[in-house]
């Protein structure tokens, strides 16, 4: 039976899939055996590049550029960059989940230091389990330490001050890392992606700090060495996948970073990354320029991603074809369109807060900066938008080249400014609504991205809703992955997201263990209709999630912007057979909501406007309680949320009014006579 088991998923990946498994076993047995007989070798030495000689992102003249306008532009930025510069000096590292850990004279580079976990042990990475299931620890910690962030702060400081201090820590950074972390041992080492982030961050590193005495020829050999070592780890061990995702393309973009930009001994590993990252770009991309990993955050990371392959193809002289531009501004455009008034983005999806190169200490959810630097990176200033309050990581991504985006004589608005409209994302699954202070995202697509896992969440027919820039209904968040299991899979079911469970049930099963970041089973997504609507827009969708699991139960949302009256309605209706329990947890924003006297309604305030929620018919349970949400990776806290519970025979409706007037005027209104749905 077993044979005839792996007979049949040999025969669903293929030759060249297989082949490929067989040859990276046998790869990393010749590893693992040849590392046991000989141990841990030190990082090589490799001749660094002559940055007089060679082209990179920022001109010889830009630092100095980005220090003036640095001063007078951002100052405060400015400020936070040396202060967290200042801390990293003390051995004080911002976390991935913003806190400050002071590590003292040396970073605890193979342990999670919020914990009493024992450290990962400097073994083969073939040995080592990075999940650990059973305890709190969580590699993401030492990974996101790993990858240099408070190296780039001090590297940033020098540019900003001239002070030799901070170049000499960040060189004194690079080295300890080679010392503690030898190719292939410890937890540094057991995921390529992390590997090509390190390679990146590095080389920025040391051209940030050009001119400075401690990155002499002897600390920048070291420093290319590893590189170098790098380099070759990710083209041994790529995390190529039947559908493979971010981390193969960022195995991509680390070859790439190596071959333009490691030295002269890397420069053979350019072709290969050039080829993974521009390839990948249509792979992991809609053609509506939306990310198939089904999560904002990943989104996000992936626009970077190829801002800095654009970068690197312009240094090489082969710039990327117009069509690959395109996709990249439809990248844009999607965030642009998605971000709420203000900068925040929808909270859609698994977020690790991750970044390609975080240029300043931004909140994880402000995603301005894309707009900044795609305006920069494309020269097209109709993408700026709100990123223009984001323009210092342009700065240091382009240097002078990005003035010009950063003030057009002309700022066209983005999709995603103030205003009416509606935008489509339709392969994606993702529908915008937005109206005078409200702006909304829905998800209606697929559940996951094919191979029914990674980052999606259990959040069909689920969205965010903000009134004059502040959320009102809000995603639950990430909060982490392998630290806590448990909330792993709370923070991605269907109860934590505004939208119908029926009995209790999830719509599909959440992975567990070594499938974490899998759905055993798919939900699917029908939407009916996007369009206007006696002068209203309406969404309609429905999914069979239910069905996949032998519950003979449809669930259908039709939304309303603006229909008789400034707001939301919401109309979900539960069909099929039988007598249901029917629960929708409505994950409130942080503002005090209290009874407005009026059966199932709810008011608070937010900023210059008063909020209602109300549901009906006026005999369903209605509740005012709280629940767990993070904004950010590892935070924790609780937020309101408005429990509402129906139940009894097939079909049950329940219709949602979400209305909101300005603050100290006319009340937001009672319920209109119907529901036009």
């Amino acid at each position: 039976m077993r044979l005839a088991s792996k007979l049949s998923r040999a025969r669903e990946l293929g030759v060249g899939m297989v082949a490929f498994r067989l040859e990276q076993r046998a790869r990393r047995a010749w590893s693992r055996g040849s590392a046991s007989l000989t141990g841990p070798r030190r990082a090589s030495r490799a001749a660094a590049p002559d940055w007089a000689r060679q082209d990179f992102f920022l001109g010889p003249a830009d630092p100095a550029f980005i220090r003036g306008i640095m001063e007078q532009q951002f100052p405060e930025v400015r400020s936070a960059i040396l202060e967290e510069a200042e801390a990293a000096l003390r051995g004080e590292i911002t976390l991935l989940t913003g806190e400050r850990h002071a590590y003292g004279p040396r970073v605890a580079w193979r342990a999670d230091p919020r914990v009493d976990s024992p450290p990962w042990p400097l073994a083969h990475f073939t040995t080592l389990d990075p999940l650990r299931l059973s305890e709190p620890c969580d590699i993401k910690i030492p990974w996101e330490v790993g990858r240099g962030t408070h190296l780039l702060r001090m590297a940033q400081a020098f540019v900003l001050t001239g002070e030799e201090r901070f170049a000499a820590g960040a060189s004194a950074g690079i080295l300890d890392f080679l010392e503690a972390n030898p190719p292939e041992f410890g937890p540094q080492w057991v995921t390529p992606m992390e590997v090509g982030l390190r390679i990146i961050h590095w080389i920025w590193v040391d051209w940030l700090c050009r001119g400075s005495a401690s990155f002499s020829p002897a600390a920048r050999e070291r420093l290319y060495g590893g590189v170098l070592d790098a380099a070759r780890f990710i083209a041994a061990f790529p995390e190529r996948e039947p559908v493979s995702g971010n981390h193969y393309w960022f195995n991509g973009l680390g070859l790439w970073y190596a071959g333009v930009l490691g030295g002269p001994r890397s420069r053979g590993f350019a072709e290969r990354g050039r080829a993974i990252t521009v390839s990948e770009l249509t792979r992991q991309v809609h053609p509506d320029g939306v990310s198939f990993e089904c999560s904002t955050g990943y989104h996000r990371l992936v626009t970077e991603l190829m801002l800095h392959a654009i970068m690197l193809a312009r240094i090489e002289r082969r710039p990327v074809e117009g069509s690959a531009l395109q996709q990249v501004a439809r990248m844009i455009h999607f965030t642009a369109a998605t971000l709420h008034p203000g900068g925040r983005a929808p909270h859609l999806g698994d977020h690790d807060d991750g970044r390609v190169m975080a240029f300043s200490g931004r909140h994880p959810l402000d995603h301005r900066h894309l707009l900044a630097q795609g305006a920069a990176v494309l020269n097209d200033g109709s993408l700026l938008g709100e990123g223009a309050a984001a323009g210092d990581e342009a700065l240091w991504l382009l240097g002078s080249r990005a003035a010009a985006a950063l003030d057009p004589p002309e700022r066209i608005p983005t999709v995603g400014s103030a205003g009416p409209g509606v935008v489509a994302f339709p392969r994606a699954g993702f529908y915008l609504m937005r109206e005078g202070p409200l702006h909304s995202v829905w998800d209606a697509g697929r559940l996951a991205k094919p191979g029914n896992g990674a980052h999606g969440h259990l959040d069909t027919l689920s969205g965010e809703v903000s009134v004059g820039g502040r959320v009102v209904l809000a995603d639950s968040g990430t909060f982490g992955y392998t630290g806590d299991p448990l909330r792993r899979n709370l923070f991605r079911g269907a109860d934590a997201h505004n939208a119908p469970v029926v009995d209790g049930v999830p719509p599909a099963v959440l992975g567990e263990g070594a499938d974490l970041w899998r759905f055993l089973g798919d939900v699917p997504c029908k939407v009916e209709r996007f369009e206007a609507r006696d002068g209203s827009w309406e969404l309609e969708a429905r999914h069979e999630g239910y069905r996949e699991r032998g519950i003979p139960v449809t669930v259908s949302r039709c939304l309303l912007l603006n229909g008789m009256g400034p707001g939301l309605r919401v109309q979900d209706r539960i069909s099929g057979e039988g007598s249901h329990r029917v629960t929708i947890s409505w994950h409130l924003g942080q503002a005090a909501w209290t009874p407005t006297g009026e059966p199932g309604v709810f008011g608070a305030r937010f900023g210059g406007f008063d909020v209602v929620l109300g549901v009906r018919p006026t005999d369903i349970r209605v509740s005012l309680g709280s629940s767990e949400r993070s904004s950010r990776w590892g935070e924790l806290f609780r937020a309101p949320m408005l429990f509402v519970e129906i139940e009894g025979p097939l079909p049950l409706e329940v219709e949602t009014r979400l209305a909101f007037a300005k603050a100290g005027g006319a009340s937001p209104g009672s319920w209109p006579a119907c529901f036009p749905c």
